[in-house]
C-alpha cells in the first residue's frame, strides 16, 4: 500500500486496495455481477474499415494516411460486454482480441458475437496485470479499466509491452473533476455501511438506491444534479457509477507523468462519443485579449491543456487520449503543427455504407432493410464546418478554400473546424494527395 499512496495522484476510492491480487479479485466479482455496459439497442456492421482508418490517421495528424496502416492488429483490453464485438464490426478486416477478468462479461461478449455473426474477434479471460503480450499490437484500446486497479502503472506496463513499436494506444482514465460528487458518495456510502474496509455490494447497494431516492436529503446542488439521474438508470448503470470498489482519478498533469513514466507519451488528444455528446471537442482555452492569447499560445501543448483542465474544471473534456511508445519512428506533432498541416491539405468528402442491427424485445438483432450511409448526418451541423464541407471537392487546399470564402479563422476556430470534419466523430472528409 505504501507504493500507492506516495504517488502523485488524486487518490481517491482506495480503501480496500490492498494489494494487485486482491483489487482483480474484488472487480472480478463486481463485474461479474454487474454486466456493464448492457447490449446496445443498435449495432453497426461496416462494410469498409479504410472508412475508420483514414480518419484515424487524421485525428493523429496524419493526412498521408501512413501513421496506421490498414489491417492493424487490435487488443481490446478490458473489454466489457460489447466493445471488443463493436470494435470488431467496426474493423472487420483486422484480426479483433478482446480480454477481460470477468467471466460473466465475456459470455456476454460472446452470446452477442454470435448473434452479429462476427468472425474477427476472439475473447479470452485475462487480467490485464497478468497477460504476457510482447510487442503484438499495431493498436490497443483500453478505456475506462487503469483506473480500478490498485495501481495503475501495473496494468499500464502490460499495455506499454503488447505495444509494438510504432503502434497506437488510446486510453481513457477518470478526470479528478468529473469524479468529486461520483467520489465523495463513494466514501460517504461506506462509511454508512462500515464497508470501506471490504466493500460489500448486499449491504450498499440498497442503501444507495434508498439514498438516491430520498429528495428530502439535504445533499448539496451539485450532489442532487448527480444523484437525480440515477433514479431511473438500470442497476448495473447505477452500480457503475457509485459503487465501483477502487477508483483513481487523474488531471492532464498527473495523466501525462504517468504514461511518461511507463516510456510512452501523449500523441493528441481523442474526440470521443461523450465528449461529442456534450460539445466538448477540446482541452483548448479561448482568449479574446490579444495578451493573454499570445502569452497561452506560447506554451506546449500538455501545458495548455492541463490549463484548460484547470479553468474548465467540470467542463473539461474526458481524459482520453491517444498514446504511443517513446521509441516510435513517428515524432508527437504539435497541435500548432497538424492544424498548419491541415490548412495546407485537400479534402473531398467521405462516404462509407453499413448495415444498421436494431435490438428486438427478444434482445435478437434484426437487420434494417436497407443499408445506411456514413456520415450521418450527411452535412454538418456547424455552420462554419457545412460551409467550408460543401466546397471541398479535392482541388482546393482548406486555406485555399477559406480565402475563398473570406474566411479568417484563428487557431482555436481553425482546430475546432478540423475536428468537426476530419476525425471518428465527425467523419466527413478524406485528404487527397
Amino acid at each position: 500500500m505504501e507504493k500507492i499512496l506516495t504517488q502523485d495522484h488524486h487518490l481517491f476510492n482506495l480503501h480496500s486496495a490492498g494489494s494487485l491480487a486482491e483489487v482483480d479479485r474484488i472487480n472480478k466479482k463486481f463485474y461479474g455481477r454487474f454486466n456493464f455496459p448492457w447490449n446496445p439497442s443498435m449495432l453497426a456492421k461496416y462494410h469498409d474499415q479504410k472508412f475508420w482508418i483514414k480518419t484515424l490517421n487524421q485525428e493523429l495528424g496524419y493526412f498521408d494516411h501512413k501513421r496506421l496502416f490498414e489491417k492493424p492488429k487490435i487488443w481490446v483490453a478490458g473489454c466489457g460486454t460489447n466493445q471488443a464485438v463493436i470494435t470488431a464490426l467496426k474493423y472487420p478486416d483486422s484480426e479483433v482480441l478482446g480480454t477481460d477478468l470477468s467471466k460473466e462479461s465475456l459470455a456476454a461478449a460472446r452470446s452477442l458475437a454470435e448473434r452479429m455473426n462476427v468472425e474477427n474477434l476472439k475473447l479470452e479471460e485475462r487480467s490485464i496485470n497478468e497477460v504476457e503480450y510482447d510487442n503484438e499490437f499495431d493498436m490497443v484500446i483500453c478505456t475506462g479499466v487503469i483506473h480500478h486497479n490498485f495501481d495503475p502503472s501495473s496494468p499500464l506496463a502490460s499495455l506499454e509491452r503488447a505495444l509494438k513499436r510504432n503502434g497506437i494506444l488510446e486510453l481513457f482514465v477518470y478526470n479528478y473533476y468529473h469524479r468529486i460528487t461520483t467520489t465523495s458518495f463513494q466514501k460517504a456510502i461506506r462509511m454508512m455501511c462500515s464497508t470501506s474496509r471490504q466493500p460489500n455490494i448486499d449491504v450498499e447497494l440498497p442503501i444507495s438506491s434508498y439514498m438516491i431516492r430520498d429528495t428530502a436529503a439535504n445533499y448539496s446542488s451539485l450532489m442532487k444534479s448527480f444523484l437525480e439521474p440515477l433514479v431511473d438508470e438500470h442497476e448495473s448503470a447505477m452500480a457503475d457509477a457509485i459503487l465501483q470498489p477502487v477508483e483513481f482519478s487523474y488531471t492532464v498533469e498527473t495523466f501525462n507523468s504517468l504514461v511518461q513514466a511507463m516510456d510512452l507519451e501523449i500523441v493528441t488528444p481523442c474526440l470521443n462519443q461523450w465528449d461529442k455528446a456534450e460539445d466538448r471537442l477540446s482541452w483548448e482555452m479561448n482568449f479574446s485579449d490579444k495578451a493573454v492569447a499570445e502569452q497561452y499560445m506560447s506554451l506546449p501543448d500538455i501545458i495548455r491543456w492541463q490549463v484548460g483542465n484547470l479553468l474548465k474544471l467540470e467542463q473539461s473534456p474526458h481524459v482520453w487520449f491517444y498514446v504511443q511508445r517513446k521509441d516510435s519512428d513517428f515524432a508527437v506533432k504539435t497541435s500548432q503543427q497538424i492544424c498548419a498541416e491541415f490548412l495546407n491539405t485537400r479534402f473531398k468528402k467521405l462516404r462509407t455504407t453499413y448495415e444498421l442491427h436494431v435490438m428486438q424485445e427478444d434482445s435478437s438483432y434484426k437487420l434494417e432493410d436497407s443499408n445506411k450511409k456514413q456520415p450521418d448526418p450527411v452535412f454538418p451541423k456547424d455552420k462554419v464546418a457545412a460551409r467550408v464541407f460543401e466546397h471541398c471537392t479535392g482541388q482546393k487546399s482548406i486555406g485555399e478554400i477559406l480565402k475563398s470564402l473570406r474566411m479568417e479563422l484563428g487557431y482555436h476556430e481553425l482546430n475546432e473546424l478540423r475536428l468537426r470534419l476530419t476525425t471518428p466523430a465527425y467523419p466527413y472528409l478524406e485528404a487527397v494527395a
